[in-house]
């Protein structure tokens, strides 16, 4: 895996990539630190790799996936949808894990932002570790070097929120109303509505939580390798410096080094 130093990284564009089950995954998840991202001029891309049609006619099925573009599009996000569109549930075999593979190959990201693998929907516990599995995999075979970050995203309140303890969170006080409105549009009719609330609800909870007006929860998957200063901070804390908080009463420690608030 390579090492490289937060100041190396801070010369180019960063990457960041989010990967998600189902078309609101990312959104929902994730979607106030990747508008914040893409503030910071970071290039940010939603994977979602559990898209079934659900029983929807080819013109519904070009509509909802209108629907989900437009959403990212509002975020300043690239989105792609990938796998089979059958309606089955998701699998995550090995034909599911090449998928991802080829796509975090060909993006070769920086942070990576995925599912708990805690959740209590089925297919969200199955994209996660089949995420996690791709990722070793292109590792092993040594064609993903980028990822110096990997952090975990919650899902709603009846799935991943009962079983997440944040390690930091994110405050999305500032781009909260642009995110309410990809979220309202990113399902049609009610159901869109019906989740830019439940996404209200999540991050007045977490920003409760953090003394925030709203934050999202992420905990820590992969820190950055290697030592001495370069490599011992953050990329996610450098980026977005006045968002960021630790959850708890004190920094968060690895290898040699601490963080310092």
């Amino acid at each position: 895996m390579k090492k490289t130093g937060r100041i190396e990284m801070m010369q180019k564009k960063i990457k960041v990539m989010a990967i998600g089950a189902h078309s609101d995954e990312c959104h929902f998840g994730c979607g106030g630190a990747l508008r914040l991202l893409v503030e910071a001029d970071c290039e940010c891309m939603m994977l979602h790799v559990a898209c079934h049609n659900h029983v929807r006619t080819p013109e519904e099925l070009e509509v909802f996936d209108a629907d989900i573009d437009h959403s990212a599009e509002l975020l300043g996000c690239r989105h792609l949808i990938i796998g089979g569109r059958e309606s089955s549930l998701y699998e995550g075999d090995r034909h599911d894990r090449s998928l991802i593979m080829e796509q975090l190959e060909a993006f070769q990201p920086d942070l990576v932002f995925l599912m708990w693998p805690r959740d209590s929907h089925p297919e969200h516990r199955r994209v996660a570790q089949t995420t996690y599995d791709a990722i070793l995999n292109s590792f092993w075979d040594n064609k993903l070097h980028s990822i110096r970050e990997i952090y975990a995203y919650e899902a709603g309140p009846s799935q991943s929120m009962l079983y997440f303890h944040p390690d930091l969170y994110i405050d999305i006080s500032s781009v909260f109303g642009k995110l309410e409105e990809a979220l309202t549009v990113c399902i049609a009719g009610e159901k869109g509505a019906e989740l830019a609330q439940s996404k209200a609800d999540c991050v007045r909870f977490r920003g409760g939580c953090a003394g925030l007006r709203y934050a999202e929860g992420f905990k820590v998957v992969k820190f950055p390798e290697g030592t001495g200063l370069d490599a011992s901070d953050l990329l996610l804390r450098h980026l977005l410096a006045n968002q960021f908080r630790w959850a708890g009463a004190s920094p968060w420690p690895y290898g040699n080094t601490y963080f310092q608030n």
